[in-house]
């Protein structure tokens, strides 16, 4: 059943917008649309518009004659859908946890609680007068109801709009909140976050594709909005294997074609094994590496899950973990970490197969090697090392960020690459890394804690919370006049720590890492960032994902 969007099209100070068209571009293919189809609308002169629009979800822009068109966000349209503005429906959340017929679903189970409750103190004052049927009563009331959910649901219901609340799905758009304003002439249609990679950065949208960023264009994967600190690809021509040997008649072949990345693709054919190492192996010498550090080699392969990326050198090294990422149309991406010795001369960058039975044939493309416990985003080489830069996102404190004494509530999901990698540290948020304003949330991996970090004057208080092993989850951080807690996945902190004031209010709040501390990016994900401008209470805390 399709709904009517209708409203009027007016800008800041009440005027219409003439000479407007409002342009609906499906995203995806519904029962009735078809995906990529457009349709469009000029509303009349007083800006009035009128539109029957099909379920599904759309791409909204508009365009003004004499500017180019602009896009405004996207809509979700639903065969329950109530009629609507424009407005209205740009606004709505876009998560499917918001969908009005789960909304719909959770408005019937509290109503379903609230008539359940009633029941219990029906039971319980009936039963007043025995104690065997209160007894009895209360036993039936918890296998009806189960307090604990009751009480989590009453908590989720009373959890209020978030004052600046930014999903960080596939855009850096701000549902509510102050942000860079995006117009249409004089109207601002749009607020989002700041953003910005002084060179290009590699990817995995949320269909396994692998795609290449422009500088300053944000990286959205299927956990949210992607950060990365700075890396270097090591590797000075990884681009192609032109310079790799194979033994024992293996073959090493350019295929003629190019990957998403632009690596050209190479296929290795291999016969039998070598007597001596009961393998096949293809390698390029690399040289020396840097004593006692650790350094992760990566490769995208497809076909056989024998081959296996490798490290050699008559030196001897620490192996440590291997990882193999499953991408789109069959490849995948294989990494091992390694930490070199007190001697590290000599290695050769190695592509292996132990103790082959059949003849086969692997492609191959894009082969790296970095100085870090784990592989980060592509970088492509063709004739020397290239540097990836950080990835760097903020939204401003003014009217954003207030006084923590004031009370105040923060809420993101992350997740981290770091992991339990050594003494490592990412900044989840942060506000000022350092005293004597310190206001950061933050990840050890040594400890496996997730760490609310500020000042209390001149005293440097914090409280930790231990992190799931995997490095992700939703942290909230509350802090007020009486005082502050944190918690992870609903998991909170037992006790209360001094109140906090704040000496000086930064002008930033910084997600994922902070320009004055660049080795503690976050090489990982954030996604659905929330504060609210008040001290929310535990039981609220504990229902937040």
């Amino acid at each position: 059943m399709a709904t009517t969007i209708s409203g009027k099209l007016i800008n800041g100070i009440g005027e219409p917008i003439k000479n407007c068209k409002i342009t609906l571009k499906s995203i995806s293919t519904s029962t009735t649309v078809i995906a990529h189809t457009t349709a469009s609308q000029a509303p009349s002169a007083a800006g009035d518009y009128s539109m029957s629009v099909e379920p599904g979800k759309y791409k909204v822009t508009l365009g003004v004659d004499g500017f180019p068109p602009e896009y405004v966000g996207d809509i979700q349209v639903y065969k329950d859908s109530l009629d609507g503005t424009l407005n209205y429906f740009l606004g709505l959340p876009q998560d499917d946890d918001l969908r009005p017929d789960a909304i719909k679903h959770f408005e019937a189970m509290v109503d379903k609680v609230a008539s359940q409750v009633a029941e219990v103190e029906k039971s319980k004052l009936a039963a007043e007068g025995s104690a065997r049927s209160a007894a009895a009563s209360a036993d039936r009331a918890s296998q009806i109801t189960g307090l604990s959910t009751v009480a989590d649901a009453i908590s989720m219901a009373s959890v209020p709009l978030p004052d600046v609340w930014i999903p960080f799905n596939d855009s850096l758009q701000m549902l509510t909140g102050y942000g860079e304003e995006v117009k249409v002439g004089a109207v601002t249609v749009a607020k989002m976050a700041s953003f910005s990679r002084a060179t290009t950065a590699t990817y995995t949208d949320k269909s396994g594709t692998r795609r290449i960023a422009k500088v300053d264009e944000p990286r959205f994967e299927k956990n949210g909005l992607f950060i990365e600190g700075q890396g270097t690809n090591l590797n000075v021509k990884s681009i192609d294997f032109s310079s790799w040997r194979t033994y024992s008649g293996n073959t090493l072949l350019n295929t003629g074609k190019t990957d998403e990345l632009g690596n050209e693709i190479w296929e290795w054919s291999y016969i039998a094994p070598e007597v001596i190492s009961n393998s096949v192996v293809m390698q390029n010498p690399y040289g020396n590496l840097t004593p006692g550090r650790t350094y992760t080699a990566s490769c995208f392969i497809k076909g056989s899950k024998d081959a296996y990326v490798e490290m050699y050198s008559a030196d001897s090294f620490t192996r440590g973990e291997y990882i193999v990422e499953e991408l789109a149309d069959g490849w995948r991406r294989e990494s091992l970490t390694f930490t070199t010795l007190a001697q590290a001369t000599g290695y050769y960058l190695r592509l292996q197969v132990r103790n082959p039975t059949v003849p086969k044939k692997i492609l191959l493309a894009g082969f790296q090697l970095e100085m870090s416990p784990f592989a980060t985003s592509y970088i492509l080489t063709n004739g020397s090392a290239v540097t990836r830069a950080r990835d760097e996102c903020s939204i401003d404190t003014r009217n954003n960020y207030i006084s923590a004494f004031s009370g105040r509530t923060m809420s993101v999901y992350f997740d981290s690459k770091i992991g339990v990698k050594g003494d490592l540290w990412a900044l989840i948020l942060s506000a000022n890394p350092a005293r004597p304003n310190k206001d950061q949330v933050t990840y050890s991996s040594k400890l496996n804690q997730i760490w609310f970090d500020f000042m209390t004057g001149v005293v440097d208080e914090y409280k930790s919370v231990t992190a799931p092993n995997n490095g992700a989850g939703f942290v909230t951080v509350r802090n007020g006049h009486d005082g502050a807690v944190v918690s992870i996945n609903g998991e909170v902190t037992d006790s209360q720590f001094n109140a906090s004031s704040d000496a000086l209010m930064p002008s930033k709040i910084y997600i994922g890492g902070h320009p004055s501390s660049p080795g503690s990016s976050l090489f990982g994900h954030v996604r659905n960032l929330r504060i609210w401008h008040s001290p929310l209470t535990k039981e609220q805390i504990k229902v937040i994902r």
